[in-house]
């Protein structure tokens, strides 16, 4: 497409429904059930700029990288995962307390670039086996009391990580969340790349989806939508 974007929006255009991609080749794909989700997607007004965001922080991630690598004398079994590139890197394979201890040796926002895409992909983890298996889960170390709630703190979660760690959220972007998550939604994240764009909420049925709607509307962000998760292209 010409243009720095990952594979996500191609793929779930297509295929339609929820899903999982695995980013790397042979590219693999799962359809998740998609059951009662229903999400309220509001416009922020700020237009976002692709080219500002992915390469400099996949550029930042990459650094990272090289410098724990080279320099901060990783154990051979975590350089193994890491290796000297984003896309490289066995994220599924690394966890927190294995490369806490390493991070000290890099820049602050070198080490919350790491930090960001371990924790992202801890909790994408969680959120995936939320979405298979809600019933076999135990929600007793979240706020949650059901699945939908769940799924909601995890987008709470993973907004934080976005805006604290990644640092692509904007005040507009927080003015717009803290509407929907005051008007009832059970969780909201910033959708795609940041820096302007979208919100995308979590809510539990038609009545709190109107709510959030009419909240952002009274609040100056007048283009919101509802939606659910619907089949892919087809030929009529």
């Amino acid at each position: 497409m010409g243009i720095p974007c990952g594979r996500l929006d191609q793929y779930a255009s297509a295929f339609g429904g929820v899903m999982k991609l695995e980013t790397k080749p042979p590219f693999n794909i799962e359809q998740l059930p998609a059951r009662d989700l229903l999400f309220v997607i509001a416009y922020s007004g700020e237009q976002r700029r692709i080219t500002a965001i992915h390469p400099i922080r996949q550029e930042e991630i990459d650094k990272a990288l090289r410098l724990l690598m080279d320099e901060a004398t990783v154990p051979a079994l975590l350089a193994r995962k890491l290796g000297y590139s984003y896309y490289g890197a066995q994220w599924e394979n690394i966890t927190e307390e294995e490369i806490t201890p390493y991070l000290g040796s890099l820049p602050k926002r070198l080490a919350d670039r790491i930090l960001f895409t371990v924790r992202m992909q801890a909790s994408t983890t969680y959120a995936l086996e939320l979405l298979r298996e809600p019933r076999n889960l135990n929600l007793n170390n979240t706020s949650a009391k059901d699945r939908l709630s769940a799924l909601g703190s995890v987008m709470n979660y993973q907004h934080e990580l976005l805006r604290d760690l990644y640092e692509v959220s904007t005040p507009r972007l927080e003015e717009l969340r803290n509407t929907l998550l005051q008007s009832g939604a059970l969780g909201a994240k910033i959708s795609g790349a940041g820096l302007g764009g979208s919100v995308i909420a979590l809510v539990r049925d038609s009545n709190m989806a109107d709510a959030a709607k009419k909240s952002c509307i009274a609040s100056g962000f007048p283009k919101v939508w509802t939606s659910a998760p619907d089949q892919g292209v087809r030929l009529e």
